[in-house]
């Protein structure tokens, strides 16, 4: 609790509007971190905190009002923090979800074609990423921008500071949380359901080369089809894959509609 009995130790206006951007922050800072469309693993952790910061000294004339209602309790304020935290953490999750299916979509493609061991190491994260679900991912982040997604999840973002007010604690009671998890739940399903349903083309094609693959080992055991079938494993998925990005318009524009909708309905319930 140093730091924040010595913030408040600082002039009335100032501490204000220390405690009041900080508060913004909280909120914004999960959002840049799960995001993918706003930064999430590519861009390192400076940056996203940078950008959290700048988005909040963007929206502050809107929260200015409230500097007269800044709670003088440090331990108030760090009870403020926590549930702004939690709000960001929240809105960020689920509007990662349709992302996150893209994702899902590669990284089975990859596995089913063999190319596991092609997996490379990303420096930021320090995880290893599939190279289809990385360019399903990258792929659905530009579609995602161009038709204006963006757009639409910062004009939620801003509401939301409307429906949630920074210095108040929503009054959500059981039901609301029940809707919630239903609606997490729901968009859950279907960013499995898409998953799948984007790496379906390249599980039939897979499937019929390992399926014409054994009837040549029968046919001409000879031949080495386990060396054969390698190349033919890649290339097949590869095609696949390739050509399954068609659809990631329609799964990307119908996955991040309900994301933004249940994000909608979870603010307005909120209060």
């Amino acid at each position: 609790m140093g730091f924040l009995e010595s913030l408040f130790d600082l002039p009335v206006d100032l501490t204000s509007v220390i405690v009041l951007g900080g508060l913004a922050v909280a909120r914004i800072a999960p959002i840049f971190f799960l995001v993918p469309f706003l930064g999430g693993k590519t861009l390192p952790n400076e940056a996203k905190i940078a950008l959290a910061v700048v988005l909040a000294v963007v929206l502050f004339p809107a929260l200015a009002p409230g500097l007269a209602s800044v709670p003088s309790s440090p331990v108030a304020v760090a009870a403020l923090l926590a549930k702004e935290v939690l709000i960001g953490a929240a809105l960020g999750i689920v509007a990662a979800l349709p992302f996150s299916a893209l994702e899902m979509s590669g990284r089975i493609i990859d596995t089913l074609r063999g190319a596991t061991m092609s997996e490379v190491l990303d420096p930021h994260s320090g995880q290893r990423i599939s190279p289809i679900g990385e360019l399903h991912l990258l792929v659905g982040v530009a579609v995602f921008l161009a038709i204006g997604g963006h757009r639409a999840f910062l004009r939620t973002l801003a509401r939301s500071f409307v429906e949630v007010p920074l210095l108040s604690f929503p009054s959500a009671d059981a039901a609301t949380a029940g809707a919630f998890a239903s609606g997490v739940a729901h968009l859950g399903g279907a960013a499995l359901a898409a998953a799948l349903g984007l790496a379906g083309p390249a599980i039939v094609a897979l499937v019929t080369t390992e399926i014409a693959l054994g009837i040549l080992n029968r046919a001409a055991p000879q031949m080495g089809v386990y060396f054969v079938g390698m190349p033919l494993r890649a290339a097949a998925g590869l095609l696949a894959a390739m050509l399954t990005v068609a659809l990631l318009l329609p799964v990307l524009r119908d996955g991040a509609g309900d994301a933004i909708r249940v994000l909608g309905q979870l603010l307005h319930s909120l209060p």
